[in-house]
């Protein structure tokens, strides 16, 4: 498994191998529990591994000379592993590294655009050494001291895969809640969002949009599969004309809608007395025609209006931010390896995101800024999808023994709406819990997994 020299690592090539694998867990950045992964040993052995992850390769880039870390992601644990292995087909098919070999055979290239990894044959297997970075190294960069690309990795994921150039931006205009000098913030290749996001609808834009705030609500319903575990298949899109502001509702049923635009309406009337909605905009979905939302909308003055039949771009605002909404969705879910079940989860945390962020037809200003007055708190935001460590009151301990676990390993789902702070599912229960930042969940934690 280890080289001769002390501080470097071997990895050998596999062809047949459909698994990264790797038996020394110090080499870990990230690790996750994982019931699924099943290994089948050429000795007729089998093994249930149960953490996967990601490993830090600090390797030569045959392509620059230079020496630079390499996330290897999806690297299975198994603490009986003679050897550490990178799959060939995994880095074919999910990295898009190109093979090719030297004449004599003897030594063999992957390579992508800005990226050549070189292995020696040795022994008749192909051979690459990296350089073993220590744990307090890596937890280090972690903490502050990130390269610009490790950097940029990690924001773009905590800020829920959104535009690198728009990252670039917050790190100058805001605290985002990591040590860095945002001059020096480099792109990268994120491949969940090169899967995630491709062929995105566009439409004409109109020249003259409303500038005075909820004078229009534009809205749409927007269905997917699987349904999440509250049995939603669907969820309800407003979009603020003038400010850009979003609401997400997930629903069951297309009826549900004329229920959510209600309370939403009746909500926004109390916290902005200063503002009243005059417009709803959607499309001739019949969920919008009901009688019961007609009435509600004559009663308080509210016109209810369509777009032509077959004609999105009259209601551009809410489809191009479905555009944008669905693919992060993707993005997060994939960059995490969560179920597709999860996305109503995905949804509501991507949506308050996108609320505290920095739009262009807004001249940089935040939606939660132009309709609330309120700065976003970016320091607050937290990677979907991470893992954490929440502590347990002393009333909800089973028991009031001393040397029974003070926090207990949850996922984090997103901020919680109803509650300061944020909501988790716990890992061993299934439960849903609502917990706040700082002492009580894992700040620690959160920061050290969050880097999927």
């Amino acid at each position: 498994m280890q080289s001769t020299q002390r501080n470097v690592v071997e990895w050998i090539l596999d062809s047949g191998s459909q698994a990264n694998i790797c038996g020394d867990l110090a080499l870990f950045t990230t690790i996750r529990e994982d019931t699924t992964s099943r290994l089948d040993f050429t000795n007729g052995t089998t093994e249930h591994a149960c953490i996967r992850g990601s490993v830090l390769l600090r390797i030569v880039n045959q392509a620059t000379g230079v020496v630079e870390d390499r996330l290897l992601d999806d690297v299975v644990y198994t603490p009986n592993a003679k050897v550490n292995i990178i799959s060939l087909g995994y880095l074919q098919m999910t990295g898009r590294y190109r093979l090719s070999c030297s004449p004599d055979q003897k030594t063999a290239w992957l390579s992508k655009p800005d990226t050549v990894l070189k292995f020696e044959m040795h022994e008749n297997i192909y051979r690459l050494h990296a350089e073993r970075v220590p744990g307090v190294m890596v937890m280090a960069a972690l903490k502050e001291d990130m390269d610009s690309k490790k950097q940029m990795e990690f924001l773009h994921q905590r800020i829920g895969h959104v535009a690198m150039d728009t990252v670039k931006r917050l790190a100058h205009k805001f605290d985002v809640g990591v040590k860095l000098n945002a001059n020096w913030l480099t792109t990268y290749e994120c491949v969940a969002c090169a899967e995630a996001k491709a062929n995105r609808m566009t439409h004409a834009r109109i020249e003259k949009r409303d500038s005075k705030p909820l004078q229009v609500l534009m809205m749409d319903v927007c269905s997917i599969k699987p349904a999440t575990i509250g049995g939603c298949s669907m969820f309800l899109f407003v979009v603020d004309e003038a400010t850009r502001f979003k609401w997400a509702f997930l629903m069951q049923h297309k009826s549900e809608a004329t229920f959510h635009l209600k309370i939403l309406m009746n909500r926004l009337r109390t916290q902005l007395r200063e503002y009243k909605v005059e417009r709803l905009w959607s499309d001739q979905g019949g969920e919008f025609l009901s009688t019961e939302l007609e009435t509600y909308c004559n009663e308080h003055g509210v016109e209810l209006k369509t777009t032509n039949s077959y004609s999105p771009q009259q209601n551009g605002i809410v489809e191009r931010a479905n555009g944008v909404v669905l693919p992060r969705i993707r993005a997060m879910v994939m960059a995490t390896h969560l179920p597709n079940i999860l996305w109503g989860e995905a949804l509501l945390h991507v949506v308050e995101t996108l609320n505290n962020l920095p739009t262009k037809p807004l001249g940089l200003t935040s939606p939660r800024r132009r309709l609330f007055r309120e700065e976003p708190q970016l320091e607050d935001m937290r990677v979907w999808g991470c893992i954490a460590h929440v502590r347990i009151p002393p009333e909800s301990r089973p028991r009031k023994d001393k040397m029974e676990p003070r926090a207990r390993l949850a996922l984090l789902l997103g901020y919680s709406l109803t509650t300061p702070g944020y909501k988790f599912m716990d890992l061993k229960t299934a439960q849903v819990i609502t917990a706040q930042g700082g002492p009580y969940a894992s700040t620690r934690s959160l920061l050290l997994m969050e880097l999927t």
